[in-house]
């Protein structure tokens, strides 16, 4: 196996449990800001991380997919 397989694998099984562990996390957030939805300060405080979090989670997808697509085309 190549190195970059290695580095694609990794990539994306690393990727997956950290956003999998934060999920719970990002939930109890979404819940805690639809509860206090009057309260503008701690829903902004509240829902920051997790726009940061979604943010992050698309761009270790479409990293993900690059890798793959790369993999495909440098191994033919």
């Amino acid at each position: 196996m190549t190195f970059l397989f290695w580095v694609m694998t990794s990539f994306t099984v690393v990727g997956f449990i950290v956003l999998m562990s934060m999920k719970k996390s990002m939930e109890k957030r979404i819940a805690l800001a639809i509860e206090h939805e009057q309260n503008l300060e701690l829903k902004q405080r509240v829902t920051k991380p997790v726009i940061w979090w979604l943010v992050g989670a698309t761009m270790w997808g479409i990293i993900s997919m690059m890798f793959v697509v790369w993999t495909f085309t440098v191994s033919s």
